[in-house]
This record gives C-alpha cells, structure tokens and sequence, in this order.
C-alpha cells in the first residue's frame, strides 16, 4: 500500500537530510516570486520563505541551489517537474488581481520594496518596470546551460525537456487594462542523464486512427480548468495537472518528492496512484490541509531541531 510522510520544515535542511538517489522523481511547484506571502511576518522562519528575494537573480539563484540538492537526492534515472509562474516587474505580484473580484482577492499581498529607476534597473539585474521577469523561461534556459543565466555563477547542468504549457480555460477577470489576462504556466522538466526513465505507454492517448492500436504521446500543452479545490491554501495546481507526470516518472511502488508541499495535492494523486510520497513544508498549518486530501495515508515526521 502507498503511504505518504510530511515533513515541516525548510526545505534546504530537509533536503539535506535525505540519502542520495533515494525518490524517483520530484514534482513541485515552489513560490513564485513577489507574488505573495505565506507566512506572517512575525513567524519565526519568515525570513527563510522563499519566493522574497530582493531581485530576479537571487531568486533564480535560490531555485538552482535546490536543484543542485535535488540532483543528489534523485535516483540516476529520475526526472525532476517543477510547476513556475511569472511575475510582472515592480508590481508586488499581481496587482489589480488583489482586489474584491480578482483571482487573489483575500490573499497576503507581497509588499513592493523599491524599484530601480529605469536608468538603473539594467546595472542592477532588474527588468524594467511593467515588464515580464521571464523566470520560468530563465530557470528552465539556467538548468540547460549549467548556469544561472541572470548571475552567471554556474550550477549542476541537466538535460531538459521540452516544457510543458499549463492551459487554463477559466481565468478570473482581474484587472488587466492594457494586456491579455494570464491564463498559462510551464512545466519545467528535467532529467539527470539521457536514458531516464519515462513510461510513455502508460500515458499515451488514442489516435485518431485507432485502427492501428498504438497510442501517441500527449501534447505538450495540456488545458486543465485550475478549480477543484475549496481548501483555505491559495496557491493549489489542480491533481489533473501532475497526474500525467506522477504515472509517467515513476514506478508504482517507487517514491515521489515534493519539496513544497502545500495543500498536498502531489501527495494525495501519488498515493492514489499506487505511489509513495515525500512532502516538505515550511508552514505547519499546511500539515492540516493535507490530512483532509491524503487521508489515511499521510504521516507526520518527527520534526528536527533547527
């Protein structure tokens, strides 16, 4: 029977605490940056939340670290998908959006340090205001290359995939005066040599000519409405979204990471998947979130001191 274990805490210790090429596969959506808070202020690991740094570069910089961790935990023919959103320069994560009405209504707003002045804002390794950051593009062009492509500090080279682009057919309005509502995210995936493993057969769909009874691999944009989920947690991908990548990246009976735990969403659609899930998450009251999806098969660790 599959089984899931929750871990609180932050994710750099936890992931440093775990033996080499111990899961299969990681599937995971971290923060997005400046889009918002999940911590109070005065929370005592507020400072280690991460999605808060001060410029698109040191964030690039905090994602490639984990990835560099995730390169020893992963087993040598694991795959690692990570869920990214974008974020527009200078506007605290999603302006308007946090209004009565808006996709973000009710959620803790990032609040806007100062912005570089545009005579500026190249020197220091910012975008202009009111321009796209480009970090899921940046993150997944940065594991390709071994390089953080904003710093230029070099870090662990995979071999990446072609992304995935999240199609979402429902979007609530916000307010978006002058460009087209945001209605996609990527799938960043990458694998730590060529042969990795990939069960296509167990995802492929039915041909149109199906005469021939060979299925062919879905496309790589998938159109998944972003509703399902009621809970008190703002940031959850739909289970639909990471059912492919769960069956395709591994094994029943191997073991899944999530590093950001959330909701537990990859935890309730790998133990309902026949597998086995390791969820991290710097926030306690998540812990509650995802008894209510995982049920019976989530366990809580013994936390570590700090």
């Amino acid at each position: 029977m599959s089984a899931a274990v929750w871990h609180t805490g932050d994710v750099r210790q936890l992931l440093a605490e775990m033996p080499d090429r111990s899961v299969h596969s990681v599937i995971t959506s971290p923060p997005y940056w400046r889009k918002r808070r999940y911590l109070p202020t005065d929370h005592p690991d507020a400072d280690k939340e991460i999605g808060q740094e001060p410029s698109p570069g040191e964030f690039l910089a905090t994602l490639l670290s984990i990835t560099d961790e995730l390169w020893r935990v992963v087993r040598d023919d694991g795959t690692i998908w990570v869920n990214l959103g974008d974020t527009a320069a200078g506007s605290g994560g999603a302006g308007g959006d946090y209004n009565e009405g808006g996709d973000r209504a009710g959620q803790n707003r990032w609040k806007a340090a100062s912005w570089p002045t545009d005579g500026m804002a190249a020197e220091r390794g910012f975008p202009l205001r009111k321009s796209t950051c480009w970090i899921p593009e940046l993150f997944g062009a940065s594991l390709a290359y071994g390089r953080n492509l904003l710093t230029g500090d070099p870090c662990r080279q995979w071999v990446v995939r072609p992304k995935v682009t999240w199609v979402k057919p429902r979007v609530a309005p916000g307010q978006c005066d002058d460009r087209f509502r945001t209605a996609t995210e990527l799938i960043v995936w990458a694998a730590k040599r060529r042969d990795y493993y990939f069960d296509a057969a167990a995802i492929a769909q039915e041909r149109a000519d199906s005469a021939s009874g060979k299925g062919v691999p879905p496309l790589d944009w998938w159109v998944i409405d972003p509703s399902g989920y009621d809970g008190a947690h703002f940031a959850t991908f739909p289970p639909e979204l990471i059912t492919r990548p769960v069956i395709a990246s591994c094994p029943e009976g191997g073991t899944i990471l999530d590093p950001f735990g959330g909701s537990g969403t990859t935890a309730a659609v790998a133990t309902g998947h026949g597998r086995n899930c390791i969820s991290f998450d710097i926030n306690e009251s998540n812990l509650d979130l995802a008894r209510e999806r995982v049920g019976m098969f989530l366990t809580e660790a013994e936390r570590t001191p700090a």
